[in-house]
């Protein structure tokens, strides 16, 4: 039985992994703990959480196929979730997220759930495409996505009964919480080569959209954009940081070069440290997942 695994994590831009399982944590435990899981083009990641939301498994495999390359993907996504042997224990509860950098956000007034792949005429090329969407009641709008279908057969496949929700669904709602009441705040979220970002005034979502970063400059770009877009000030107003960003990498040097304040993202306070020295800020995506309301 698999038992204790660790290697410290790794993360920048184009890796990021940590493997860690809690010593007394088994099939037998599992019946009282909660299963987080989330399936991207880019990587598999799952948090299981004890009853006081501690962490008893941090995982996370980047996936080595193109994401263009569907039939390799759905061959190494099957492969990894198949091995892995804590998907195969019984939980409280589990609940799994698709990612991909393919959502947009629709007001309210404007929303038909019956016209989805509509709004991303303009967005992307033809193809086989699942679309979906969530609720942001915090923000008066939906996020809709469209994904691979095979994101959603395989989260269909190991979470029956459960409906997917879109990554962005979580991490908007959790910004929403941490939000300044009175001010601007601009929040990024890296996972592996895909950053999110998001603005926010007064909790207000003025904006979220997500960028494929190669490089760290990449990044740099797209984040000082943002700052340019809405005319704030990175002098004054400080970037909170979340993902695979390491104090002190490259990556990190290069930002606190052009904004004055960068501030690492934390969750509930037993995520804040993960075991075994796996800062909250690497995980956070996957404790906003945990923290959702069950409907």
């Amino acid at each position: 039985m698999l038992r204790v695994l660790h290697s410290g994590p790794v993360c920048d831009m184009d890796k990021c992994h940590f493997d860690y399982i809690d010593p007394s944590f088994d099939a037998n435990s599992a019946a009282q703990a909660t299963l987080n899981v989330i399936v991207g083009t880019e990587s598999i990641s799952l948090y299981g959480a004890g009853p006081a939301g501690e962490p008893l498994a941090l995982k996370t495999q980047t996936l080595s196929a193109g994401q263009s390359d569907t039939l390799s993907l759905k061959t190494e996504w099957s492969k990894v979730l198949e091995e892995e042997a804590i998907l195969n224990w019984s939980y409280e509860s589990a609940r799994c997220a698709v990612f991909n950098a393919q959502a947009t956000l629709v007001p309210r007034r404007m929303f038909d759930a019956d016209r989805l792949p509509e709004y991303f005429t303009l967005l992307l090329p033809p193809g086989d495409y699942t679309y979906g969407y969530d609720v942001l009641t915090e923000y008066e709008c939906f996020l809709a996505y469209a994904a691979d279908p095979t994101l959603d057969s395989l989260a269909e496949q190991y979470f029956p009964g459960e409906k997917p929700t879109h990554l962005a669904t979580s991490w908007l709602k959790h910004l929403h919480n941490i939000a300044p009441a009175n001010d601007f705040a601009i929040f990024a979220n890296l996972r592996h080569q895909i950053v999110q970002v998001a603005v926010l005034d007064r909790q207000n979502l003025l904006f979220y959209n997500s960028f494929q970063c190669q490089r760290p400059n990449d990044l740099l770009y797209y984040i000082l954009l943002i700052y340019d877009q809405f005319k704030l000030d990175p002098e004054t107003i400080p970037l909170t940081l979340s993902g695979c960003v390491e104090e002190g990498s490259e990556t990190y040097r290069l930002l606190l070069r052009y904004i004055r304040e960068i501030r690492l993202a934390q969750a509930a306070p037993q995520q804040r440290q993960g075991p075994a020295g796996i800062p909250g800020h690497y995980w956070l995506d996957l404790a906003c997942l945990a923290a959702m309301p069950r409907s």
